[in-house]
């Protein structure tokens, strides 16, 4: 079911270039949007932290570039820059740690 689950966010992301539902600012509309996001983020992290479980976690760093392409929320950021750091890979926290502090200002 785990497998399964992680092969549907994989073919998910797979599908994200753009950020998710940003041509509509009604308030009914934000409402949903709000909850779809929060849904996704959940769901991005799970999977993140799966693909650590299962020792395949140097694919999920492009799943979650895409990720935080369609959502840029700080969660997404930490859980890449936390999976770079897992990775050992100083260079590639460093350079996510800068753009989350750009989105920051």
């Amino acid at each position: 079911m785990r497998k399964r689950k992680s092969k549907l966010v994989e073919q998910l992301l797979s599908e994200v270039n753009q950020p998710l539902l940003r041509v509509c600012y009604d308030e009914w509309f934000l409402t949903m949007r709000f909850q779809l996001e929060e849904e996704f983020i959940e769901l991005i992290q799970w999977a993140t932290d799966y693909s650590i479980r299962v020792g395949e976690e140097r694919c999920m760093t492009t799943g979650l570039k895409k990720a935080i392409t369609a959502v840029p929320d700080d969660r997404l950021y930490d859980s890449l820059i936390d999976l770079y750091q897992h990775l050992g890979d100083e260079a590639g926290r460093a350079k996510w740690l800068q753009k989350k502090k750009l989105i920051e200002v």
